[in-house]
Parts: C-alpha cells; sequence; structure tokens
C-alpha cells in the first residue's frame, strides 16, 4: 500500500519515496516490477534496507534479485557523503529515465560515521498524467512498454559507465567494491586507493574490463549473496 500511493503521488506529479526494512520489497514487488513496466511522472525513490548480516531479521536476502526482472537503476552508497549525493540525484534520475530509482543500503552503511555536505534544495512541479497506453499495465500495452523499458535500459548503462568514469581516479586497480566494503578491504588489507568503488547497479562494465584487461582474475568485494 504504501509503494502504490507513492507511485500514484509520482503520477500525479509529486516527487515520493518510498523506504523497506529487510525483505520488505517482497510485499511490495508486484507494485514495484509494475512501475518499472510503465514508468513514472514525478520523480519515485526506493529505499531498500538489506540485512545480510541477520542482526535483527528473520532470513537474509539480497534485494538485487529484483533488478533480474526488467532491470533498471540501483544505487548503493560507499559514505555519508556519497549517501547524500546520491539520494540527491536520485530524484532527477528518476525523472530522467522515467523509472523509479532504488537506493540499496547494507548492515555496513549503518556503521559509518562522517559528515555531508548539503546543497541547495529544488523543488521542481509536474502536472498530473493520464495516458492509458503508458500507464495501464496490461497485455495489450506489453510490446511498447516492454521496448520502452529496454530503451531506458539502454541509456542506463550509458549512464554508469560515464559516472563510473568520472570516479575513477586510476587505472591501476586490484579489485572492485561494490557500495560500502571498508571492512571487506580493511580484512584483506587494501587500500581504497587500489580499489574501483561502484555505487550502480547495472555495472560499469566496460571501465571494469578495460581497468583489469591485462590480470588474471578480479576480486569483487560485495555485500550480498
Amino acid at each position: 500500500i504504501a509503494y502504490q500511493e507513492a507511485y500514484g503521488s509520482s503520477l500525479s506529479g509529486r516527487r515520493s519515496c518510498v523506504s523497506f526494512k529487510n525483505v520488505g520489497l517482497n510485499v511490495a514487488s508486484d507494485a514495484y516490477l509494475n512501475s518499472l513496466l510503465a514508468g513514472v511522472n514525478a520523480g519515485l525513490v526506493v529505499i531498500v534496507t538489506d540485512d545480510v548480516e541477520v542482526e535483527g531479521s528473520q532470513s537474509r536476502q539480497d534485494s538485487r534479485h529484483y533488478r533480474d526482472f526488467f532491470g533498471g537503476l540501483w544505487l548503493e552508497p560507499n559514505s555519508i557523503q556519497s549517501a547524500y549525493q546520491l539520494a540527491y540525484m536520485a530524484f532527477v534520475l528518476s525523472e530522467k529515465f522515467a523509472l523509479p530509482i532504488v537506493i540499496r543500503l547494507t548492515n555496513q552503511f549503518f556503521k559509518l560515521s562522517g559528515k555531508y555536505k548539503r546543497k541547495p534544495k529544488i523543488k521542481k512541479h509536474f502536472h498530473s498524467l493520464r495516458n492509458k497506453t503508458k500507464f495501464i499495465v496490461h497485455p495489450h500495452n506489453w510490446k511498447k512498454q516492454i521496448s520502452s523499458l529496454k530503451r531506458k535500459n539502454k541509456r542506463i548503462e550509458d549512464f554508469v559507465e560515464q559516472y563510473a568514469k568520472k570516479q575513477s581516479k586510476e587505472e591501476n586497480y586490484k579489485a572492485v567494491a561494490c557500495g560500502n566494503c571498508a571492512d571487506e578491504l580493511s580484512k584483506n588489507k587494501l587500500s581504497s586507493k587500489k580499489c574501483l568503488l561502484v555505487e550502480t547497479y547495472p555495472l560499469p562494465l566496460k571501465l571494469i574490463r578495460k581497468s583489469f584487461s591485462t590480470k588474471k582474475s578480479l576480486t569483487v568485494f560485495e555485500q550480498g549473496d
């Protein structure tokens, strides 16, 4: 119900955000997947908190499996400043790609401390949209909706490559770290400077292949299954 209300707000022209605890997206999966097919109007941001270390939940889940259905863009911050920056960007990205944007947080993120630099508040107003072909998920509209979604996913792939390229500082990396994996890096005695820090799913595969083309093996750190 929370997701449906947030999605309805998006269609009516208001930016909205909905958050879930561990396994919470399971309950809202029908509404979430349909919103990927239909798209959004004003920005819609989804926050999922995966308790992958099972510190306070009934089970372990990696919600990223929902990205396997229809794609989309998921963000995973690696610091407090990164979390603020990604949240600030998320509504703009949602409107740019006309899709809900997911921010994924894990146990290690909630152990972080630090400061962040605020940015000016931006208000945007959108007109309410009524488009039966676009917003009603129905067999009659399936071909148009899935074709549109494929084009959006291609644009997302191009975006993550450009974004990662701007974030990277060198090419002599030894590993890839997805989101906040500081604990894994310290356990393996690896400096963050020698690690390609990735904040997006899909991964910037072109940049990864280029950075590790001469290496026989690739180490990937992530919080998940």
